[in-house]
């Protein structure tokens, strides 16, 4: 339902943050085959978010999409 999928996306969100972190940091320490998985890694996590936020949208109003759209663009 809606309020799960809106769970999901904020959950799939955070860890985009997290990855984006992560990658930061083993750029710095000059670890580049952590930073290859740690990035194919953010694809999927990007990839499900898109899918997750195009479900929300379908499924929510026009004011709640305009919300989604400023928060989660495609």
């Amino acid at each position: 339902d809606y309020a799960d999928l809106s769970q999901k996306l904020s959950v799939l969100y955070e860890q985009q943050l997290q990855l984006e972190g992560f990658i930061a940091e083993a750029v710095r320490e000059n670890r580049y085959a952590d930073v290859r998985t740690l990035r194919a890694s953010l694809e999927q996590i990007q990839a499900e978010t898109k899918v997750t936020a195009s479900t929300i949208r379908r499924k929510s109003s026009t004011a709640s999409s305009l919300i989604l759209k400023k928060w989660f663009p495609l």
